[in-house]
């Protein structure tokens, strides 16, 4: 026969003298405190994110610079056109760009990455997480945008 065994009388014994509970507003109070605590931090670190995402922007901005640059360098100074996409020019042929086509027609970031049209400045840069600003809107792989008439385009 199973008895159930209570605890020894040490334990559910008398509180000492001093010791009292909590009360409800003791509880709601130091609820609030946390509260006002977290009101005050949840914008710090909406700000701390809005930088680190800025931080990460002018990276991209300086990485598309340098390549710019470097395209120039072994071209003998021409800069790359600063149109989007391809273009045919006068003669029939396909004119790439810095932003190839691969950025208009992919539908994913792993489809993006497999097509080898991503423009002229894709020897340089090598990521195809540098032609988007981390907080532009979704649904864009690309989100910055040259002069369309630099280096005198004929187009």
């Amino acid at each position: 026969m199973s008895t159930l065994s209570q605890p020894p009388a040490a334990a559910c014994g008398p509180r000492p003298r001093g010791w009292r509970a909590f009360t409800l507003i003791e509880l709601l109070v130091v609820i609030a405190i946390i509260a006002g605590l977290l009101a005050l931090l949840v914008p710090a670190l909406g700000s701390a994110r809005e930088q680190g995402q800025r931080a990460v922007c002018l990276g991209n901005l300086r990485q598309l610079t340098v390549a710019w640059i470097a395209y120039a360098d072994q071209h003998d100074g021409y800069l790359v056109s600063g149109l989007s996409g391809g273009t045919t020019d006068s003669y029939g042929q396909v004119r790439e760009h810095w932003l190839g086509q691969a950025f208009y027609a992919a539908e994913s970031r792993s489809a993006l990455v497999r097509d080898s049209r991503k423009g002229l400045f894709w020897p340089c840069l090598g990521d195809v997480d540098i032609y988007r600003c981390p907080s532009a809107a979704p649904g864009h792989w690309a989100t910055y945008d040259m002069v369309s008439a630099a280096n005198a385009s004929d187009l």
